[in-house]
């Protein structure tokens, strides 16, 4: 009987296990939700040589792209020797190279020592494919075995009638499309492009005036029953255009200008969109799907004034909150709904920072540029949990978390940290 109670008690674990594996995933920038958050839980809090840390594997070449993970799969771009632009495929178990695609290789020197920004650009993956864009023009789709779907260069397109700039691009995948972002020869000029993502047609193209210059830009989804939109955030302005043609639905352009953005945090659950303004030392938060044209004053359902904002730290939206790292090392806890701050608190002000937040487990994951990780709790008041320091400096990349494991990448490599189990072999079984 007690054999039997212990096999029953394994086996419903192993299946917990294996069923948050299949739901929980990060497929794209920002995560599930394109808020910085995830749902996974039990995540680290401590990790060393010894203790938690499950692997860590040097990659080809360094860059700030954060993977994108489906199921078992973790997808990451990469710069290689000889100028390869490449995309690999990295086992979730012990983090070995499922498979390694070159998409492109750069000839001239000049490029070359550009790699590691030309392969910046994070990966989207689903349970079909994964698709890779790179800052050359390159993009190009994989079923998860690494076969080839189709790839092509934009500037090599008999489509496109003008030469793009990829300097700035981003590209989101939703409802079965690819949406990419370059910029023209035109001043003050975005074009958005519309393609089939598992055949890679070209299904539209779309022309977008901003009134300012552009510089660097984000592409999200925001979706409920009564509207769709693909929100566009650029240094001077956000704008939300239909996934249908790429109509502009309404747009938000302020005065002031700057040469970095923080992309729209969508809070979806709350039916929200917070819109930080690092120009002006101030966010706003709106209900996209009432807004038509020109946002008025009267569409702000909330605005405050803050300290200023990094471009690199991201801020996240979770579990009804809104977490922002404003000047100095300040970490804030705001009420989404209604802006109001609930806590503030500082990490160490002799580091800097420059990576993505994340929040999971019902805690903040913070990154200094020296790699020190902080991480802080989400409950009624600032309380720093944990102060770990990797084996290198960290710059711009986002921790992500699938999967009951926390995933970070550094200069030259990617850590998979875990919470040991007392049944050890129980970690890695669905890994296979």
């Amino acid at each position: 009987m007690i054999r039997k109670n212990i096999f029953l008690f394994i086996l419903i674990t192993l299946l917990s296990i294996d069923g948050e594996i299949i739901a929980q995933g990060w497929r794209q920038w920002r995560g599930p939700d394109m808020n910085g958050s995830t749902t996974t839980t039990d995540l680290p809090v401590e990790w060393s040589d010894k203790t938690n840390i499950v692997w860590n594997i040097s990659l080809p070449g360094d860059n700030y792209s954060t993977p994108a993970i489906y199921n078992t799969n973790i997808f990451i771009t990469s710069s290689g020797s000889f100028g390869r632009i490449l995309l690999l495929d990295i086992a979730m178990k012990n983090g070995t190279t499922v498979w390694e695609n070159e998409i492109s290789r750069i000839e001239d020197e000049e490029n070359k020592s550009l790699l590691d920004s030309l392969t910046s650009i994070p990966p989207i993956a689903n349970p079909r494919c994964v698709w890779a864009f790179f800052r050359t023009g390159d993009v190009a789709a994989f079923n998860h075995d690494g076969d080839t779907l189709w790839s092509k260069n934009l500037n090599k397109e008999s489509h496109i009638s003008q030469k793009l700039s990829f300097e700035h691009s981003c590209f989101l995948l939703y409802d079965e499309k690819l949406y990419l972002i370059a910029e023209t020869e035109k001043e003050h000029q975005l074009l958005l492009i519309c393609l089939n993502a598992e055949e890679g047609h070209f299904l539209w193209i779309k022309e977008i005036s901003t009134v300012k210059s552009t510089g660097e830009c984000s592409l999200l989804s925001y979706s409920n029953t009564s509207t769709q939109q693909l929100i566009l955030s650029y240094p001077s302005g956000t704008i939300a255009l239909s996934p249908k043609d790429g109509s502009l639905i309404w747009k938000y352009e302020w005065p002031s200008s700057s040469n970095s953005l923080i992309p729209a945090v969508p809070a979806a659950e709350q039916e929200i969109m917070i819109i930080p303004i690092i120009a002006e030392k101030r966010i706003i938060a709106i209900k996209p799907e009432t807004i038509k044209n020109d946002l008025k004053k009267e569409d702000i359902l909330w605005e405050i004034k803050t300290g200023s904002l990094s471009k690199q730290v991201l801020p996240v939206y979770y579990e009804e909150k809104l977490y922002c790292l404003e000047d100095p090392a300040t970490l804030t806890c705001r009420n989404a709904k209604t802006g109001k701050l609930l806590w503030s608190g500082q990490f160490d002000l002799s580091e800097t920072y420059d990576s993505p937040l994340l929040a999971a487990d019902h805690k903040i994951y913070c990154i200094s540029s020296k790699g020190t990780v902080f991480i802080a709790g989400t409950g009624d008041h600032f309380e720093i949990i944990a102060c770990l320091k990797m084996d290198e400096p960290h710059h711009k990349t986002s921790p992500i978390a699938s999967n009951q494991r926390l995933f970070i990448r550094n200069d030259s490599k990617l850590y998979c940290i875990k919470n040991r189990r007392w049944i050890r072999f129980m970690d890695n079984v669905f890994l296979d």
